[in-house]
């Protein structure tokens, strides 16, 4: 969990860490879940940082999910496109939630993500 804003003074520690934290899982680490409850605001570097960090873990098959974001960050990762990027059924409400869709080998599958539409919420 990352208990801060995500912003361009801080993109290079949130990747350490999560590096860190994957190098301690070593081999047999196939998901990263990335719980968002404390994130309340995120920049265009944080957007880049993001997208550095999930294609570097693809290229070594570990997937990563999306917990908890607040309205305000999920809507600024869907008008970035990142959400679409990533895929809607890697973003769930709960640790939970990914952790069972992930066991379930149901995260491919959107449909059964019963809270993907909720992903983008309007904050009006």
């Amino acid at each position: 969990r990352f208990d801060a804003q995500l912003y361009f003074a801080n993109t290079s520690f949130f990747k350490d860490k999560i590096q860190e934290f994957a190098d301690e899982k070593g081999e047999q680490l196939k998901l990263i879940i990335i719980d968002g409850e404390s994130l309340n605001n995120l920049d265009s570097s944080a957007i880049y940082t993001l997208h550095e960090v999930v294609n570097y873990f693809k290229r070594k098959d570990i997937d990563i999910a999306f917990t908890g974001l607040k309205g305000p960050v999920r809507d600024r990762m869907t008008k970035s496109g990142f959400v679409e990027y990533v895929g809607r059924n890697f973003f769930f409400m709960s640790i939970q939630e990914a952790v069972d869709n992930y066991k379930a080998k149901a995260i491919d599958d959107f449909s059964k993500n019963k809270f993907g539409k909720y992903v983008r919420q309007s904050n009006k």
